[in-house]
């Protein structure tokens, strides 16, 4: 049985539909703690529009956040200290 892998270049694009499509909740941070990306699932799971919470603190979207040195651990404690740090 042969399998075919498609080879698709990651573009900033491509990129964009692929973590648009996922239904689990995608939220990106900027440097200063500020939302800067919120897919369809986050908007679904938070009940907040992207529009929103764009360029806001993460409190104002997660207020569970709020004293945790990361959002991993305010949701996940017993993961706290693992961090997993993604290079695209």
């Amino acid at each position: 049985m042969s399998r075919k892998i498609l080879s698709t270049p990651l573009t900033p694009q491509y990129a964009s539909r692929l973590v648009q499509s996922i239904p689990e909740g995608v939220v990106v941070l900027d440097g200063e703690g500020r939302v800067a990306f919120l897919n369809p699932g986050a908007e679904r799971i938070t009940g907040r529009a992207a529009a929103e919470v764009l360029g806001r603190d993460v409190q104002s979207l997660l207020p569970q956040a709020a004293g945790s040195e990361t959002l991993q651990d305010a949701f996940v404690p017993e993961l706290a200290h693992q961090h997993l740090d993604l290079e695209l």
